[in-house]
């Protein structure tokens, strides 16, 4: 697939309907988290993330903070995650708060291997049925993520704090 053709490079819409989306369709998210690679990486966060300590093993595993000294907008996540999995559900929420809708994701990515393949292929009608509601909370997923990432980012250089 060149990358003209990637679901993620293409703008969708016209300029007659004026709406228009850098983000993919919910035909493409499901395509993308349920793609081989969504199946392997989601049960292995979730693996990590329940062996590794709640409070993180003190050194930051994120690059994107080590080269810039600033959290990513998806700092905290995996210790947000080992949170959740030990039960703590106020720390992985203060460690990162879009944890209570990753954790669902990764887990329906997990065991949807797992599901007979009438089932998959129900969940996929599913998401194509409701593309209409399901899009505007993909969106506004994405892009509340991304806002809380930045603001974040800002705040940290701001006030020259390396807690997050």
């Amino acid at each position: 697939m060149s990358a003209a053709e990637s679901p993620l490079l293409q703008v969708e819409g016209s300029p007659s309907d004026g709406r228009t989306s850098f983000l993919p369709s919910a035909a493409d998210v499901y395509r993308l988290m349920f793609s081989p690679l969504g199946l392997v990486v989601a049960p292995a966060m979730l693996a990590v993330a329940a062996v590794l300590p709640p409070n993180g093993l003190g050194i930051p595993l994120c690059l994107f903070r080590i080269l810039s000294g600033l959290p990513c907008p998806g700092c905290g996540m995996t210790r947000a995650l080992s949170s959740l999995l030990h039960g703590d559900g106020a720390a992985a929420f203060l460690y990162h708060p879009f944890v209570f809708a990753v954790f669902p994701a990764l887990a329906l990515i997990s065991v949807h291997g797992l599901l007979p393949v009438r089932m998959r292929q129900r969940l996929r009608r599913t998401f194509e049925e409701h593309e209409a509601r399901l899009r505007p909370l993909y969106e506004g997923l994405v892009y509340a993520f991304l806002a809380f990432g930045l603001i974040r980012m800002v705040v940290v250089w701001l006030t020259g704090s390396s807690a997050i």
